[in-house]
């Protein structure tokens, strides 16, 4: 059998004939029709362009490829697809159009490797990630994609398992499932994590991992340091009382420790109770690269690889700017903030994005940055809520009240809600004229759809209402809470003082 098939073409886009193939939900068009209702994102690939798209006619095409009782019609589908030369029926929040054979055929649709991944498929591509690392550490060299197939060989595989603590059963057949698609991450990521690249302003902390050290790469899922290390979080949580969770202390997807000091600081870990305390020993540790924390995200071949260090890197400063909405406010569930980011090492200046819409049915909007290549990190609305409340302003009435709030969404019908989404909607057209393309044959709006509308332009509004207010003489109240809600979810500081900033870690960036 042959295993590491390094070009393998990838697999083709999904047709009417994958959909109509069975699935766990049914047919794999009912999960076609699940992710279009729960407003998930949808890949595609369109021109060899990989985009993760949220679909903003939803409701139109549920109602085209769906019978009676809402199941996944292939008839119906057929004549809404046109399969003898697909329609571009599909459209996102930005007004780009799609054809059915646009859609990234994944691993929800039946795919052994596509780009939307479930838990499991993360944990096995992270697991992956700490053979690479640990077989960098072996080889004491740059890794060469090609020479990778040596990890087929029995003796080499079972030397780096060695040195990973993982519990997934990393064989070639597993590594060959995901090496197509993920080869120039897995060793653009191991290779960089022993460089020293003078462009970043961090070369007192380059290498990131010294080539001394005995490491042992461990998941975050697993046991070992992992272990010690949530337990020790939770217990200062607790005595804290912090909500955040602990990938907002520290995304850390891997933890490389060194062996020689692995059991004697997990004895210290164990004693933790403070957060200061357990901030401090992360960052010496770090210093003296005996562990560091490592939160990772898909690399292209063409893409130079960046990487920032928590607390050292400068964190980056963010500027209101506008938001973007749907001409037609009912035609979908969210919008997009839109902020200027200033440059800083590491975090280069441009334009940054956060989405915001509900994520689940039913439940309160979710913020989500926006990247080239990957989503990085996220923020409740209940943190947004505190965040506004501490600038003085009114938060975003919540899906269900658990606290007290002059305004609450329960008190609101279906025809109030709808017109103050199209009153706010038009306010902020008006001031901003940043909106995506209409997008009509909405057929029915349910009341999930409402409110997840009604907080995204509430919460855009706000920001607007605030634009012009003063912080300071040079940020408005709008620019520090964006810049409050980009540095929660990306894990920098989780209560914007000087106290809620997190431990150092190395993060790679788009």
């Amino acid at each position: 059998m042959k295993v590491l098939k390094f070009e393998q073409l990838f697999e083709v886009n999904i047709n009417l004939q994958e959909l109509e193939k069975p699935s766990t939900a049914g047919l794999r068009g009912d999960e076609l029709v699940r992710k279009l209702d729960n407003d998930e994102p949808i890949n595609t690939n369109k021109d060899n362009v990989r985009k993760d798209i949220i679909v903003a006619n939803s409701d139109e095409i549920i109602n085209n490829i769906t019978d009676d009782s809402g199941k996944y019609d292939p008839k119906s589908a057929a004549t809404f697809f046109k399969p003898s030369l697909y329609k571009p029926v599909i459209s996102d929040e930005e007004g780009n159009k799609f054809k059915l054979n646009d859609i990234e055929k994944t691993t929800d649709f039946g795919s052994s490797k596509g780009s939307s991944l479930g838990s499991g498929d993360t944990k096995e591509i992270e697991s992956i990630q700490c053979l690479i690392l640990a077989y960098r550490q072996v080889r004491k060299s740059e890794i060469v994609r090609e020479e990778v197939i040596r990890l087929s060989e029995t003796r080499i595989l079972n030397l780096c398992k060695s040195y990973i603590d993982v519990d997934v059963d990393i064989t070639p057949e597993l590594i060959d499932k995901y090496w197509d698609r993920w080869k120039h991450s897995f060793t653009k990521t191991a290779n960089v994590m022993y460089m020293v690249d003078n462009s970043t302003g961090l070369e007192e902390f380059e290498p990131i991992l010294d080539q001394r050290i005995d490491y042992i790469f461990c998941h975050n899922s697993a046991g070992g340091i992992s272990k010690y290390i949530s337990a020790a979080f939770n217990r200062c949580k607790k005595k804290k009382g912090i909500t955040a969770q602990l990938s907002k202390w520290c995304p850390a997807d891997i933890w490389a420790i060194s062996s020689k000091y692995d059991n004697k600081i997990k004895k210290i870990l164990s004693t933790i109770d403070e957060l200061s305390e357990l901030n401090d020993l992360i960052d010496k540790l770090f210093n003296k690269k005996i562990l560091v924390g490592m939160s990772l995200k898909m690399v292209k071949k063409s893409e130079d690889i960046k990487i920032v260090i928590n607390k050292i890197t400068l964190p980056p400063k963010y500027k209101f700017t506008s938001a973007l909405v749907s001409q037609d406010p009912l035609a979908s569930t969210g919008l997009r903030l839109i902020a200027e980011r200033q440059g800083t090492k590491g975090f280069e200046k441009g334009e940054a994005v956060i989405s915001v819409r509900r994520f689940t049915i039913p439940n309160n909007i979710i913020g989500e940055v926006y990247g080239t290549t990957a989503r990085h990190g996220k923020i409740s609305l209940n943190i947004i809520n505190n965040i506004l409340e501490k600038y003085g302003l009114d938060p975003v009435p919540v899906y269900r009240n658990d606290r007290f709030y002059e305004l609450s969404i329960e008190d609101m019908d279906d025809e109030e809600l709808t017109e103050e989404i199209i009153a706010i909607n038009n306010k902020i057209v008006n001031k901003y004229n940043n909106v995506s393309r209409k997008i009509t044959n909405v057929k029915e709006v349910d009341r999930g759809r409402l409110i997840s509308k009604y907080q995204s332009l509430f919460l855009a509004w706000t920001l607007m209402e605030c634009q012009s207010d003063m912080y300071n003489d040079n940020y408005t109240i709008a620019d520090r809470i964006i810049e409050n809600m980009f540095h929660y979810a990306l894990s920098i500081n989780m209560t914007g003082k000087v106290s809620g900033r997190t431990p150092r870690y190395v993060r790679i960036v788009d």
